[in-house]
């Protein structure tokens, strides 16, 4: 369609409901008018529809009750989080929240569609995906027509996430239009979720939740994360394999009753889906400082008592034992972080956030007067200083490439939680050194590594790196001062040894940041 002439003045409700929001003259061009696509926010330029509510108006709705849970989050003091069911709504009424017809689905070729999805398994890892790969593709190769609602959702929310690793522009266009799909499904393939399909209603808010992180739209991706979270207590996977009999229920609104599992890779995908769901939500529980929703408590129906989790060849190999059972798995693991064997890619990734998380809380609780504490903190000190010094290297002979693109995260991820942990004291050259050694070793892990052999990574990643980038900046600055004083406390990494180690970081984040606008903003806020 032509776009309207700039001069033009538009019918009152014609302009684009960015522009009628900002209170801006609209020039009606489509599908993006002028002014959206100077700020470039195309992806938000979208126009009322008189047969219904667009999807961005129905994500609005739906996360209106989200402004109070977001204010909660932002307030360190705030408690704990109060699981809910995000879908009451949609519980409520079968006719979904949309009184208009959907837009028209993307119509994927065979060909192209397979290109997707194998494009996206090479990357499946960075956002969150734990069902059994071939197992989903047998599923998805149903006949169009023959798949039930939540697994046509899943896979266009896979195509969605595809785009951004699958090169091809013509595709990448059609973005906008995988998400108004999804958005327009996704509340009644909830109003219609049971125990057979909300494991894959569980996927797909992983996945929209990263999407949203990624695009560094963070409300929307807060919204998606916490719906994974009270999906996964409302099926109780945090206690699945508990060795403790059943606690009274906490706080739960809803609950999903799973059938048993048929066989070990149907229950692994259950305990990675956990897991998955529990890095995501820790990580951004530090990056914004606040409480998390995994509060291992049994008043709260919070207690993590799932085993770690293994690969899924694990799964397939029968290496879960029928006699493995899990009580107060994070607690266990910080008292003794070297006496579990799993290192698993999985299993590391989550150990590493859990002491990141850990690391964060102690440091919080700062008291140099405090006996008690400082030896708790020196004790755990010493289980994270293990713990890193045990973690596979970033660069091995053969190592595939999503395992080294997890092992950076696992890495950042261990060397953030020392530089979280020693914050506090960080006041002066001699006293940082401890948190400086721990950005520079981060950064050698990408020092290491070529960034043309990783073109994407995990968006979490922006968080991780603009811990290292500011403290590799902080060390810096007072590495200058101590060499100006000629300050016989003039040990430690020299100043050009920095300087090497932040641009590589920032080198790091600015290529990432080629498909993520969540790293581009982390880049723009070290500038």
């Amino acid at each position: 369609m032509a776009a309207a002439s700039s001069s033009a003045y538009l019918e009152r409700g014609q302009a684009c409901l960015r522009c009628r929001r900002r209170k801006v003259r609209c020039d009606g061009a489509r599908p993006a008018c002028g002014q959206c696509v100077r700020a470039d926010r195309k992806d938000d330029c979208e126009y009322a529809d008189p047969s219904g509510p667009t999807a961005s108006q129905m994500l609005e709705q739906r996360m209106s009750h989200l402004q109070t849970r977001i204010a909660e989050l932002e307030s360190r003091n705030s408690a704990p989080l109060q699981l809910h069911d995000p879908y009451a709504s949609f519980h409520a009424s079968r006719n979904g929240a949309s009184g208009g017809a959907a837009q028209a689905p993307v119509k994927v070729p065979t060909d192209v569609a397979q290109a997707m999805l194998q494009a996206f398994s090479q990357h499946s890892s960075e956002f969150g995906f734990f069902l059994n790969g071939a197992r989903f593709l047998q599923r998805v190769g149903l006949r169009s027509a023959a798949r039930p609602q939540h697994l046509a959702l899943l896979l266009n929310t896979i195509y969605l996430m595809a785009v951004d690793v699958y090169s091809d522009p013509g595709w990448k266009a059609q973005q906008p239009v995988f998400l108004n799909n999804v958005l327009q499904d996704l509340p009644n393939a909830m109003s219609l979720a049971d125990a057979s399909s909300i494991m894959d209603i569980l996927q797909t808010e992983i996945l929209l939740a990263y999407y949203f992180l990624n695009a560094n739209r963070q409300l929307e991706g807060a919204y998606h994360l916490n719906a994974a979270v009270s999906i996964v207590m409302a099926c109780k996977l945090n206690v699945l394999r508990s060795a403790r009999p059943p606690a009274a229920a906490g706080p739960i609104a809803f609950e999903y009753r799973l059938p048993a599992p048929a066989d070990d890779i149907e229950e692994g995908e259950r305990i990675n889906a956990f897991w998955n769901v529990f890095v995501l939500e820790r990580i951004w529980a530090v990056t914004l400082g606040t409480a998390s929703a995994f509060t291992d408590d049994d008043s709260m129906g919070t207690q993590v008592d799932i085993p770690w989790p293994l690969d899924m060849s694990g799964y397939q190999n029968r290496r879960l034992s029928p006699d493995l059972r899990g009580t107060r798995t994070v607690q266990a693991f910080l008292r003794n972080p070297t006496a579990d064997s799993n290192n698993g890619m999985l299993a590391l990734l989550a150990k590493s956030t859990a002491l990141l998380y850990h690391a964060a809380q102690v440091a919080r609780r700062w008291n140099p007067d405090d006996r008690t504490y400082q030896s708790d903190f020196q004790r755990f000190n010493r289980h994270l200083e293990r713990f890193t010094q045990g973690l596979p290297p970033v660069v091995r002979a053969g190592a595939r490439a999503d395992v080294v693109r997890s092992l950076l995260v696992i890495h950042a991820l261990a060397q953030c939680a020392t530089i979280q942990l020693h914050m506090p004291t960080s006041r002066d050259w001699a006293s940082s050194v401890r948190v400086v050694t721990a950005a520079l070793a981060a950064a050698r892990s990408i020092q290491g590594t070529s960034l043309d052999a990783v073109p994407f990574i995990n968006p979490a990643m922006g968080a991780l790196l603009t811990i290292v980038a500011q403290s590799l900046g902080r060390g810096i600055t007072m590495r200058r001062a101590v060499a100006a004083s000629r300050s016989a406390a003039n040990s430690g990494p020299d100043e050009g040894t920095l300087n090497a180690a932040l641009s590589a970081v920032v080198a790091a984040i600015r290529r990432w940041g080629n498909g993520s606008p969540y790293l581009r903003h982390q880049l723009a806020q070290l500038r």
